[in-house]
């Protein structure tokens, strides 16, 4: 809903009279954003998992001394 609210505040202000935007995006658009951010959320989550769990934490807490 925020989405929606700010695309038509933005596009209200940015029109000029030489160029013309479509006020309203398609659907698919929402759901294209919000699976690619689903996707690169999880990639990172996966990729990140296998880097810290190698580490070992109660070494790392003895480190900060």
């Amino acid at each position: 809903m925020l989405g929606i609210f700010l695309n038509s505040f933005v596009l209200s202000h940015a029109e000029v009279d030489a160029v013309m935007f479509y006020p309203e995006p398609p659907l698919y658009a929402f759901v294209l954003a919000a699976l690619l951010t689903i996707g690169f959320t999880v990639m990172v989550n996966w990729l990140l998992y296998f880097k810290l769990r190698n580490i070992d934490m109660a070494g790392s807490m003895k480190a900060i001394e």
